[in-house]
């Protein structure tokens, strides 16, 4: 008897994993025409390559860390494991063809998997917003939840989280932050989260400029939460613009 249990255990294992491969394919093999196939020469960093041909494409849907910051290291070599020198196919999403710089703008698909949700999901890069009309952002965003919450990756690091009335010190820099939320401020457009003060004698303050966000997060005045974000500046105070709802745990 314990034999068939051992059995059929077994073979239930295999059709989970047969399942989740056949998904990961699925998601990437649609009716979208616009995929080409391409071969990478060498990767610049944990968000762009150089294909066979010299041209230079940008891996759509997130950022990694630029050159000097603690995870750049981390992010262009695991990139380079799994790419470099491998055969893959291109899939164009939105209206864009090419960012400022004249890099393509793609998603990399290798054996079926979407290797930008990877290295999201790994902890190698946070989501960027783009064109509305990319149908893979939302998964994007799903592993970027699953990254932050099993502290993948070099990115979330529990040593690195810092008070939010510590943001001035990180102005340009993207981290990740915990506070309790003083005051929420409704303006006609969206949210104000203000930390250690009602404005204008707030610290730090997150702004969520779309409702839908706010509304599925549930957020509440004295609730601790954890957000991140890169650092900027409004009217000389610190602020986060939330555009996801994975940008913020609530403790």
């Amino acid at each position: 008897m314990d034999r068939i249990y051992g059995m059929l255990f077994t073979c239930f294992f295999i059709l989970g994993v047969v399942s989740l491969v056949f998904s990961e394919v699925v998601e990437l093999s649609s009716d979208n025409t616009d995929v080409e196939e391409a071969y990478i020469k060498r990767v610049i960093d944990g968000d762009t390559v150089v294909l066979e041909d010299g041209e230079r494409v940008r891996l759509l849907g997130f950022d990694s860390e630029e050159e000097g910051e603690k995870c750049f290291e981390p992010a262009t070599e695991y990139l380079k494991q799994i790419l470099e020198g491998d055969g893959v196919e291109l899939v164009h999403q939105g209206e864009r063809n090419r960012d400022y710089y004249g890099r393509l703008l793609r998603y990399i698909v290798q054996d079926g998997r979407n290797i930008n949700k990877k290295m999201v999901k790994g902890g190698h890069g946070v989501v960027v917003l783009g064109d509305e009309s990319d149908e893979y952002i939302k998964k994007m965003i799903e592993a970027e939840k699953h990254a932050w919450k099993n502290k993948a990756g070099c990115l979330w690091d529990e040593r690195e989280v810092k008070n939010v009335c510590d943001a001035e010190n990180f102005i340009g820099e993207w981290r990740v932050f915990e506070g309790n939320i003083h005051e929420i401020y409704d303006f006609e457009t969206g949210f104000f989260l203000n930390f250690g003060a009602e404005y204008p004698d707030n610290c730090f303050s997150a702004v969520i400029w779309d409702e839908k966000v706010f509304e599925r997060i549930e957020l509440k005045e004295e609730a601790e939460i954890k957000l991140h974000g890169r650092v900027e500046t409004y009217r000389e105070r610190p602020q986060i613009v939330v555009d996801r709802e994975s940008q913020i745990m609530i403790k």
